[in-house]
């Protein structure tokens, strides 16, 4: 396995330089080398954790407690470096953020050193394409807080892509669903990706501007899907459950700059579901679920 240290967090901006590079990519049934990132214990920044709520949309905690999507902001550097590695087969430029499940095993306090780690975890036939996992960890003195998957589409055209059969029973499932809880309406500025890009180092071109959006492929910018969360989350913060809990999100499509999103959460029994969709249309941009869990349950037998 191939190993990345860091004693700070990496610059994004220097891994874009090889995101558009040509790559050999992968062979059916082959998987993707192992690759490994890993961060050292590091403070976190609380100028930068309350700039972030602000963007995001996410009330201050009175108790000091790290924002629950905020490690993902510190982890995506490592991944951006795990994909600029010439040992990656994959053209980053083309991937596709489709979902993510989170893992907090306990709340992170501000004043806490966390180290993180990622990996890679193999390929695998999916829908349009082949799907890869990012692994990624969080530890504070050793112990596992924060983990999470996030899954990425390396699309396939033409006579390699695969399509799934649409599930016929969407409709049907939709009559079951608890009534709708919260609902707001939120207007997305046009500088939204700008505004994101300096609180988490993400400045992809396909967030900054229309112009740069449409050399890849988007009739205008396009918000950052883990802002989409965040921001969604800022606006059931109130209804989010305690640590320990798992949230689990698919991403549907992509918000274009400007526009408006309709934030919609129901609740039924433990778990909270959150859907985003455009302000004035019925297609989803996110569907998200959070729910508590509990760690101490298992018993021996």
């Amino acid at each position: 396995m191939t190993t990345l240290r860091f004693d700070t967090v990496p610059s994004v901006l220097k891994a874009y330089s090889s995101f558009i590079s040509r790559r050999p990519g992968v062979s059916e049934g082959e998987q993707l080398p192992e690759l490994r990132a890993e961060l050292r214990p590091i403070a976190l920044d609380r100028q930068q954790v309350r700039e972030y709520q602000r963007v995001c949309g996410i009330p201050e905690q009175a108790n000091y407690e790290l924002p629950l999507l905020y490690p993902h902001v510190l982890a995506a550097p490592l991944h951006a470096q795990i994909m600029a590695h010439p040992e990656f087969p994959l053209q980053a430029a083309g991937l596709i953020h489709v979902r993510n499940t989170v893992t907090q095993h306990r709340p992170i306090q501000l004043f806490e050193m966390i180290s993180i780690d990622v990996e890679v975890d193999g390929t695998r036939p999916a829908n349009k394409g082949n799907e890869f996992d990012l692994i990624t960890r969080v530890k504070v003195q050793g112990e596992v807080v924060w983990e999470s998957v996030t899954t990425v589409l390396s699309p396939v055209r033409g006579k390699g892509a695969t399509k799934k059969k649409k599930n016929r029973n969407t409709t049907s499932q939709s009559h079951n669903q608890p009534p709708i809880e919260r609902s707001a309406t939120v207007r997305v500025p046009a500088d939204q990706g700008r505004q994101y890009a300096r609180v988490s180092g993400d400045f992809n071109p396909i967030h900054m501007h229309a112009v740069s959006a449409k050399l890849f492929g988007f009739k205008r910018a396009i918000a950052h899907g883990m802002w989409t969360l965040a921001r969604c989350l800022g606006e059931v913060h109130d209804d989010l459950p305690a640590s320990p809990c798992f949230l689990e999100v698919d991403f549907k499509r992509p918000v274009l700059l400007p526009s408006s999103v309709l934030i919609t959460s129901r609740r039924g029994g433990a778990e909270l579901s959150v859907d985003v969709k455009q302000a004035h249309g019925s297609a989803p941009h996110l569907r998200c679920r959070v729910y508590g869990i509990d760690e101490g349950s298992t018993e021996e037998e």
